[in-house]
């Protein structure tokens, strides 16, 4: 079984494990399977699973597959709720004959569900270069707001990232360039060349000190690079700058190598000293 991504849920106190073909739910005190949801695939295209994300309630669970389909279903029962973004026949059939050349432009790669100022809203990003931003008031029936293209240059999205206090949506591509975009103009407002290979994670520094936003951006690769960036509202000349590169090295026993990053998390440690 090789996982394609996993969360926490906090509503069911379990872990959720997605595989290509399935949701598996496991006790997050025993770590015992809970519950295994094995039709979960959509039919009309047999894709695989490829993207995954949970609302905002932790009771629903939204799954993009390698055909460009994205659906929801009820976390603890596993029961089918609705399409995201409706497709007709002939999407269809296209996206079928796509699968079968293997041909994976139309994959989701990343899904995240945000609450802004209490709106609720799920961005996806597709192998095709695509931002995507949904409307998710509606539990039924579900509207594409806005698309945006044009900064990784057509290559793929590897990576997502929102920060709902600074209005901001960072993405990553393969070919290692991150862009901020303005959540609510949509606006580009920069490219970050972090490496040349493919971005694996992006973080905001989202925790806040009293009366001190930090305007950090954090990006990794897979090829063992960690970019520190400086964002709105930071000082303007620093603002898109690497003010800080990393290499994650491993020892081998004979010689330090380059670690690979798949993934990342950012905490904030605060060190307090009595003045004296």
């Amino acid at each position: 079984m090789y996982a394609i991504d996993t969360r926490f849920n906090e509503y069911y106190r379990s872990f959720v494990v997605i595989t290509k073909n399935e949701i598996r739910t496991y006790d997050g005190l025993t770590g015992k399977l809970i519950k295994v949801f094995s039709e979960v695939i959509d039919k009309r295209t047999n894709a695989e699973i490829s993207a995954f994300c949970l609302d905002n309630r932790h009771r629903k669970c939204y799954l993009g597959d390698t055909a460009g389909s994205i659906r929801v279903f009820n976390i603890s029962n596993g029961v089918f709720i609705k399409h995201v973004n409706h497709e007709d026949d002939n999407e269809l059939r296209i996206k079928r004959n796509q699968l079968l050349k293997k041909d994976k432009a139309k994959e989701i790669s990343n899904l995240d569900f945000v609450n802004f100022n209490d709106y609720l809203m799920l961005l996806s990003t597709s192998w095709d270069s695509k931002l995507k931003v949904y409307d998710e008031e509606d539990p039924e029936e579900t509207l594409m707001l806005r698309k945006s293209t044009g900064g990784h240059f057509k290559d793929d999205i590897s990576a997502l990232a929102f920060n709902d206090h600074l209005s901001l949506i960072a993405t990553g591509s393969r070919s290692g360039i991150v862009c901020i975009w303005d959540f609510e103009t949509n606006k580009l407002e920069g490219i970050l060349l972090a490496q040349k290979r493919a971005v694996s994670s992006i973080n905001f520094v989202k925790e806040y000190l009293v009366n001190f936003i930090y305007p950090i951006l954090v990006s990794t690769g897979i090829c063992g690079v960690v970019s520190v960036w400086g964002i709105r509202p930071c000082p303007y000349e620093l603002r898109h700058v690497c003010i800080g590169r990393f290499l994650n090295l491993g020892w081998d026993g004979e010689n330090f190598t380059n670690i690979g990053i798949t993934c990342s998390f950012i905490k904030v440690i605060e060190n307090s000293h009595d003045s004296k």
